[in-house]
């Protein structure tokens, strides 16, 4: 047929059976194309991205382990210099400054090099083109600290203390007689120039090319960054990196040469730890970079799969054309019984199917008159199984009960057929609940689908009750046929289903918030935009209340404090025991000042309870950690800021309360074990 001669075919002969079983045919042959190419497709990226991921674990553990090997190296120069150091260059800054001068080799790397005695007082710095006396004092550094331990240490990211430039400061303790440490040798390694890290970080210049790289300390800090102005932030504010941090994160931010790799949001993500310094390397890679023409290949399947359709179409049309032109005779065929009335005479002969269609066709006509019959003792047979059917039964058609079933009655408290022919509105407790079931049944309907859901409904005496109400059409091809329902009590069901959502959410001893539904109360908080005062609370002295009067007397204690807390909420506040003597206030957008006023309240009130064993009392006392979110910060954030308030408390002796200013949470330490 030509493309001039089907585009004169009027409408109807879309609705045909030969248009139907074309346009069938060519939605068959192009799914089975694109289908066969989809399969085939997936499974080759399947299998290439395992490849990625395999190379890209290899790849970042090569580039831990090169740089774990640099620093180590880098440690190995500074302990052979540490080893010919002579003892005076510890307090004799000439003869100090005479040492570093000789040690020149190591500025290639290093920008500083210096002297500490052993008090970490700096006797002489050199920066590669002269020495110097120096004034500065690392006594009070952690690292310095260390190596007057008698431990070679990498610091952590910070402000260069002969310079001010981002670095890493290297050092290597001097031994003096009877093993002691009588001077410290060092070197800073700026962050934000070309040296041991320079190639592990970069911005590409081709815009293909997208793989970005990032170093960062144990706690996430910038060590690393193609942007100098980046370096010592927080790797958790990187766009890019925010999906690998956070996972890193959550794994409680391991440091291990072993590779994380995964794929997530169109990237793939690898973390490994670099040994030595205990540094860590991110590396994200967009997927389209590393798996490559996937997705045109999946367009071109497509553009072949409408090719082979169409032209398949075509043959299929002249091949129906053909054999279905007797079909066309028995349609007519039809057409003229309500005229005739003829059963039995004028039937167009046929072979095949077509031919029996015809034979069948007589056949029902004859059998329709004795089917009226039977249906009208179907419908007497209907009625007996309602009548003994337990659960609800009932027919509706335009919103009226056509068939009501004793239970159903029984059910909303009604005599046996008191409700025919009244409106279904009349048994439903809500007006609006009604209004909406509508919509809902017939979504489901289209869906070929039963419809089920639970309502509450109207008693005849007015009190209300639960039910499930199941529907399905009596006739799915006929919607004015009516639908019919069942009814059964749903009330206990229900009951039971909204006391295990509370139970999830809740602590089961002290019946305060639990761990996770605290966390999504913090998250909505923060995302409201008024955060309020997070305070931190855990008990002092409660293992020894455990240990010696036992686990009942504990969570007698556990019960008291929760009290306590409920006691202190107001408005928006909640309460929540974060697991063990762990406990958590979130107070209304407020003063950190109120905040530590009501903790300290509480620290005194919980110095109050306790427990009597064996003639002795065990009391208990808290410690409180009060926070409000830094800008910026994430509800982890905020609640480790708290945590950290509240171990400050606990070194500054316990039954007291602490607040932190924001950012001084890293400084403070998340972890005790002494209760």
């Amino acid at each position: 047929m030509a493309p001039s001669t089907l585009l004169k075919l009027p409408l109807s002969w879309l609705r045909t059976l030969k248009a139907r079983l074309l346009l069938a045919s060519v939605l068959v042959i192009a799914a089975s194309v694109l289908t066969t190419a989809s399969v085939l497709l997936a499974r080759v990226e399947l299998r290439s991205e395992q490849a990625v991921l395999d190379l890209e674990s290899s790849h970042i553990e090569q580039k831990a382990a090169l740089l774990g090997q640099r620093v180590v190296m880098l440690q190995r120069m500074m302990r052979a210099a540490a080893e010919r150091m002579p003892h005076a260059a510890a307090t004799d800054a000439d003869e100090a400054i005479r040492f570093l001068e000789a040690r020149m080799a190591l500025t290639t790397t290093l920008d500083h090099l210096f002297v500490a005695d052993a008090r970490g007082h700096v006797v002489a710095v050199h920066d590669g083109q002269r020495g110097r006396t120096s004034t500065v004092d690392l006594a009070g550094s952690g690292f310095l600290r260390r190596t007057l331990d008698g431990l070679p240490m990498v610091s952590e990211p910070m402000p260069d203390p002969f310079g001010g430039k981002p670095v890493v400061v290297l050092t290597m303790p001097v031994m003096g007689p009877g093993h002691r440490v009588v001077a410290v040798f060092g070197g800073t390694m700026r962050l934000d120039r070309r040296n041991l890290l320079d190639d592990l970080t970069f911005t590409p210049r081709d815009e293909r090319q997208q793989a970005t790289t990032l170093l960062t300390d144990a706690r996430g800090t910038i060590v690393a960054h193609p942007q100098g102005a980046r370096l010592l932030a927080d790797a958790a504010t990187e766009p890019m990196m925010a999906a690998a941090v956070a996972r890193w994160v959550t794994q409680g931010r391991p440091v291990e040469p072993s590779a994380i790799v995964w794929r997530a949001e169109g990237q793939f993500f690898a973390i490994a730890g670099v040994p030595g310094p205990d540094w860590v390397l991110f590396r994200i890679v967009p997927d389209g970079q590393l798996l490559g023409g996937i997705e045109e290949a999946c367009g071109e399947a497509m553009a072949w799969a409408v090719g082979v359709a169409v032209a398949g179409g075509g043959v299929i049309l002249a091949l129906l054309t053909l054999l279905l032109h007797p079909l066309a005779q028995l349609r007519e065929r039809v057409r003229r019984l309500d005229a005739d009335g003829g059963v039995d005479d004028d039937w167009p002969r046929a072979a095949g199917e077509i031919g029996d269609l015809g034979v069948v066709l007589q056949r029902t006509l004859r059998e329709r008159a004795a089917g009226e019959q039977q249906q009208r003792a179907l419908m007497a047979q209907l009625g007996s199984v309602m009548a003994a059917a337990p659960i609800g039964i009932a027919i509706t058609r335009h919103r009226q009960f056509e068939l009501v079933s004793a239970e159903w009655c029984a059910l909303l408290g009604w005599p046996e057929g008191a409700l025919v022919g009244w409106p279904a509105r009349d048994v439903f407790a809500s007006q609006v609940d009604y209004d909406d079931l509508g919509a809902r049944v017939l979504a489901s309907f289209v869906r070929d689908e039963p419809y089920a859901g639970e309502h509450e409904f109207r008693r005849r005496d007015g009190s209300h009750f639960w039910g499930r109400l199941t529907g399905r059409p009596v006739d799915p091809g006929t919607p004015g046929a009516g639908t019919i329902w069942l009814l059964e009590d749903a009330t206990h069901q229900r009951a039971e289903r909204e006391r295990l959502a509370w139970s999830a959410r809740h602590d089961g001893l002290t019946r305060l918030l639990n761990r996770v539904a605290f966390e999504e109360r913090l998250r909505a908080q923060l995302d409201s935009g008024a955060p309020g005062v997070l305070l931190v609370l855990d008990l002092d002295h409660f293992k020894q209340v455990n240990d010696a009067a036992g686990h009942a007397a504990g969570d007698r204690v556990l019960r008291e404090v929760a009290a306590l807390l409920l006691q202190q909420l107001r408005g928006n506040d909640v309460a929540a025991r974060l697991g063990g003597d762990e406990f958590a206030l979130l107070l209304s957008p407020g003063e950190v000042a109120g905040g530590l006023a009501l903790a300290q309240r509480l620290c005194e009130a919980v110095a109050r309870l306790g427990v009597e064993h064996q003639g002795r009392w065990l009391g208990v006392g808290a410690s409180i950690g009060v926070a409000e979110p830094a800008p910026g910060a994430t509800a982890a954030a905020w609640q480790e800021a708290a945590d950290a308030a509240c171990y400050a408390a606990k070194r500054g002796g316990r039954g007291r309360a602490v607040s932190l200013k924001p950012g001084a949470a890293s400084q403070a330490g998340l972890a005790w074990t002494d209760n």
